[in-house]
This record gives structure tokens, C-alpha cells and sequence, in this order.
């Protein structure tokens, strides 16, 4: 394979590291290294969201907006995000702030399961009058969910026999078997 680079292009490189590591021998604060910008100055000027989180300004108001939140847009009590905003006396678009913190969707999450399970008694029992008025489906349903919660403290088992065409019994159970027990007659009291 015929070398890609031609060594009249790798001596002007090599003149040029010599001219660096002499320019940087006479002089020590020149350095052949380029150092990297870092953005530390930039979060000095414009602080960080966890940052302006520490304030915490509106703290009632955004667990109320996490609650809110929550809730299906038809049961919502004030339906639309402005009218949120004017019923707790927030600036306009502050909301859009408290949906940018860390814990927003942990917290609107928790109250979502919240909220569901207060209602689900109640949806259970409606199931539960559907089935009794005759509704195959609804009967369904509920027996669905009575069985997944009986005999909790029974594991469930299911062992399915292993049969391999043409191989021994024995020669299957011993894959099966772990090493310390492999002769179990030793170990057995006569």
C-alpha cells in the first residue's frame, strides 16, 4: 500500500514542533498547548435553574399548579393555564417557570396517583353495580380484579416438564442438580 502522505509534507511539520519547543524553552509563559474556553462566565451572568429554584418565591402557589396539574383538563378548577395564573395573582407565563423544575414532574406524578386512588373505591364499586345489573362485561372486569388479589400469599408455580428426544432421563436431571448435591446418598443419615 503506497503511504498516503509524501515526506515533503511531514518535514514542514517537523520544523514547525522544533520552532514551538524552542519558543517555549526561551520563554516559559508561552505555552504550545491552546487552552479551552470554559463557561464559567456565562453562569456568572445568567444563573442556573437550580439556582433561581432555591428561591422558591411562589412556593404555595406551584404545589397548587402540581396539583392542578394532576387533574384531568375536564375537572380542572381554573380550566386554562392564564386563568391559573390570575386566580393565584401570578406575573403572566409563570407557569411555564414552574413546569422547568427538577422535581415538577415527580411531584405533579405523585399527586396524579393521588388522585386516583381516591377515586378508585368508587370505581370498583360502579363496576362492581354494573355486574350485578347483568353486564357480561363489567362482570368480567370485576372478576378480573378480585382474582389478581386472592391468594396473595400462594406463589404461583408453574413447572413445565423437560424431554429431550433420544437423550437419558438421568443425564437431563443431572444438568438440573447442583454440585453439592450430586450423590445425595452419601449425606442421607442410615
Amino acid at each position: 500500500m503506497p503511504d498516503l502522505l509524501p515526506e515533503n509534507l511531514l518535514q514542514p511539520l517537523e520544523e514547525l514542533s522544533d520552532i514551538v519547543a524552542i519558543k517555549g524553552a526561551t520563554n516559559p509563559s508561552l505555552s504550545p498547548k491552546i487552552p479551552i474556553p470554559t463557561t464559567d462566565h456565562i453562569q456568572k451572568i445568567y444563573p442556573t435553574m437550580k439556582e433561581v429554584q432555591g428561591l422558591r418565591k411562589y412556593a404555595k402557589e406551584y404545589e397548587r399548579f402540581c396539583e392542578w396539574s394532576a387533574l384531568p383538563k375536564d375537572i380542572r378548577d381554573p380550566q386554562t393555564l392564564v386563568a391559573f395564573e390570575k386566580k393565584y395573582k401570578l406575573p403572566k407565563g409563570y407557569t411555564f417557570y414552574f413546569k422547568t423544575r427538577e422535581d415538577f414532574r415527580e411531584k405533579t406524578l405523585k399527586n396524579f396517583w393521588d388522585n386516583l386512588m381516591d377515586v378508585y373505591p368508587d370505581v370498583v364499586h360502579s363496576v362492581y353495580q354494573r355486574a350485578i345489573a347483568k353486564s357480561d362485561k363489567a362482570a368480567a372486569l370485576f372478576l378480573d380484579l378480585m382474582n389478581k388479589h386472592m391468594n396473595l400469599d400462594k406463589p404461583r408455580v408453574s413447572v413445565q416438564p423437560m424431554v429431550l428426544m433420544g437423550v437419558p432421563q438421568e443425564k437431563i436431571d443431572k444438568l438440573f442438580t447442583p454440585q453439592g448435591f450430586a450423590k445425595i446418598e452419601d449425606i442421607t443419615p442410615k
